[in-house]
């Protein structure tokens, strides 16, 4: 009679973990960019086609970046860290140009403020990601 193979018996593929805080910012770049494109049918009518279709493909990048770190594929660490300085450097030149255009200095000074917490957030998953542990753990990952 031939045996079942039990959890403890047969061969099993070798696991990779994924860390949570890998996991946590997959979930959320999903999200975001499930959340970006549906809102771009209300984007077109309020602020037109150049607008709405960078939403949709800063979504749509988003959403792919979202699924491979959430499957641990290595090339996602990378995309998700350029997607966060290029986040960075838009936010802080709308800051200042807007800011600077509407209201001078003190614009600025405000706008940066407004600015703030998405600057803090794209920082934390830049150190994140660059991580020793991190970076191995998608190093290891098996594509």
């Amino acid at each position: 009679m031939a045996e079942i193979p039990t959890p403890t018996t047969g061969y099993s593929a070798p696991t990779k973990s994924r860390p949570l805080g890998v996991t946590i910012l997959a979930i959320l770049l999903i999200l975001g960019a499930i959340l970006n494109l549906i809102s771009v049918p209300g984007g077109l009518i309020l602020y037109g086609a150049l607008y709405t279709g960078y939403t949709a493909l800063i979504g749509i990048i988003n959403l792919i970046i979202g699924i491979a770190l959430f499957q641990m594929i290595p090339w996602s660490r990378m995309a998700a860290i350029i997607m966060q300085v290029i986040s960075l450097v838009i936010g802080l030149a709308l800051s200042v140009v807007l800011g600077g255009m509407l209201f001078g200095a003190l614009g600025i000074s405000i706008m940066l403020m407004a600015m703030l917490p998405g600057i803090i957030i794209s920082l934390i998953v830049i150190i994140y990601l660059m991580q020793g542990s991190i970076k191995a753990a998608f190093e290891g990952a098996q594509w």
